[in-house]
């Protein structure tokens, strides 16, 4: 006896899952990214932070701080006084303290076990 099995596009399953250019997993991990983010960047004004929010275009995967000194901050800035949790490579020591949450996240967004 013959079996016949129907799979549809890769474009669609991806699409079906939020796993799309643009689509509901990564705009989930664009922003969480931001979010957790923002406490372990240098805090003056708060530009630095908001020079986030409007230089990222969430959903493409890609989050841009553009500050004309957030490169400068980022590589080179010391934990503060005030709060040491802020401080330079902001975003690796984010990495390393909630990687695992954002996965969870869009893994259960994705419709993984």
């Amino acid at each position: 006896m013959a079996s016949t099995f129907k799979i549809k596009p890769t474009g669609k399953l991806l699409s079906d899952r939020g796993l799309s250019s643009k689509g509901r997993v990564q705009q989930f991990v664009d922003s969480e990214v931001l979010r957790l983010t923002a406490p372990y960047i240098p805090f003056k004004t708060g530009m630095l932070i908001k020079s986030g929010t409007l230089g990222t275009v969430v959903g493409t995967g890609e989050v841009n701080y553009i500050a004309p000194y957030a490169a400068k901050q980022n590589q080179t800035a010391t934990s503060r006084s005030y709060d040491a949790q802020r401080g330079g490579q902001f975003f690796e020591r984010m990495k390393i303290d909630h990687r695992d949450e954002i996965l969870r996240g869009a893994k259960k967004l994705s419709g993984g076990a």
